[in-house]
């Protein structure tokens, strides 16, 4: 068996589908301190948002169905 390294990861990113998206921006926002560098918006309303803190980064998107 061959020792192979481990990866060298120095953040991590990931997406959350989310039922209600403003509740989740909020969440994010005022319960845990992230930063909301970007949203996006269809038709006038959001309908993802970038939220970050740090290295980690959170791509929150509305689950319409």
């Amino acid at each position: 068996m061959t020792d192979t390294p481990a990866i060298n990861a120095t953040n991590l990113g990931c997406s959350i589908t989310c039922k209600d998206i403003e509740a989740s921006i909020r969440f994010y926002r005022d319960a845990i301190g992230f930063a909301v560098p970007n949203t996006f918006e269809n038709e006038g309303k959001v309908t993802a948002a970038v939220v970050a803190a740090g290295d980690i980064r959170i791509v929150l998107n509305q689950d319409n169905g």
